[in-house]
């Protein structure tokens, strides 16, 4: 019985890696012809607008730290990577399908 459930356990693994493979080359498949459709169509691959740009941070509840306080923070790493927000959002279009995105930019 157990050599049997073994062999079935086996035989499942087998078949389901080749039925994802399988399904993984059709996703790429179907990604890439999106694309192209998507540039026939439109006229380009993938569309970007950005949004939330005249955002600012603040310190509404008064972040304390036994450091600088976190205005001043902020204020020094905007001026030391030319960012306002660590957080990028945009919204925009992947093969006609819209899509919002949020970015994490980690430069310090």
């Amino acid at each position: 019985m157990k050599e049997a459930m073994s062999q079935l356990i086996q035989q499942l693994d087998y078949w389901s890696y080749r039925v994802i493979s399988l399904g993984f080359i059709f996703l790429t498949i179907g990604i890439l012809s999106g694309a192209v459709w998507a540039n026939e169509a439109w006229g380009s691959y993938w569309n970007w607008d950005p949004m939330d740009e005249d955002m600012v941070s603040l310190d509404p509840i008064e972040f304390h730290s036994e450091e600088e306080p976190y205005k001043d923070r902020i204020d020094s790493y905007q001026r030391k990577t030319g960012l306002t927000e660590a957080v990028q959002t945009g919204i925009g279009q992947l093969n006609g399908i819209p899509v919002a995105i949020g970015v994490m930019d980690f430069q310090i």
